[in-house]
């Protein structure tokens, strides 16, 4: 993806494509969103599939589809940028989950704690990416991009919510608390009880204000 470089997506190595790099590879990542998106709603209704029916039967076709978009992404773009080292060394949770979430590791050693882990990476990992595809969106002046993109980013960040936090008891309820923070309404019904819930509350509700200064 091309960003501008920040010390927050440098320090959790998700810088995305470097915007000094040549033209191919900043489209390419720039083409690379629409998957990312449709990739997040995935993962979002997999995950949501499973928390409302114990007799959903999770496939492993979802963990290969996860993987092996990771995989293209973190391939295309090594064999395009430049700067390869750069790339590489400023986007290394990709490499991160290309190695831990591939999916015949977790069929040998199965151990639900650190699948949860590993899933709460990635989305971590495509709530990034898709703030970054909405910041350019709307940068361009391309409202129903910006708004779909607005849309994955209070699902995704909802999702993350409900796995961090004990006060937030179901993906429904961090999709709702994620829609009034980033709006900034904040009615208080539900509130983050864990140091991780608020902290990811405070950056939300920074994103949020940043977003309706670009409108």
């Amino acid at each position: 993806m091309n960003i501008s470089a920040s010390p927050f997506t440098q320090v959790f190595g998700l810088m995305g494509v470097d915007h000094s790099e040549n033209a191919n590879a900043k489209l390419a990542g720039r083409i690379l969103d629409g998957p990312m998106l449709l990739l997040a709603g995935w993962i979002i209704i997999d995950w949501y599939l499973q928390n409302i029916n114990q007799q959903f039967s999770h496939t492993i076709i979802s963990d290969w589809v996860v993987w092996v978009f990771f995989v293209t992404e973190t391939l295309t773009l090594l064999y395009l940028v430049d700067n390869k080292k750069r790339y590489l060394g400023s986007n290394w949770v990709n490499l991160v989950i290309v190695v831990f979430s591939f999916p015949l590791i977790w069929q040998i050693f199965p151990h639900a704690a650190g699948l949860r882990v590993l899933r709460l990476v990635i989305l971590f990992s495509l709530f990034i990416q898709a703030s970054r595809t909405l910041r350019h969106v709307l940068a361009r002046n391309n409202l129903g991009r910006g708004l779909m993109a607005s849309l994955v980013i209070i699902v995704v960040s909802g999702t993350i919510m409900s796995l961090i936090d004990p006060n937030v008891k179901t993906a429904s309820d961090g999709i709702w608390w994620a829609w009034v923070t980033v709006t900034t309404v904040g009615y208080g019904d539900i509130v983050p009880a864990s140091n991780a819930g608020r902290l990811f509350g405070a950056f939300l509700i920074l994103m949020g204000i940043g977003l309706f200064t670009m409108l």
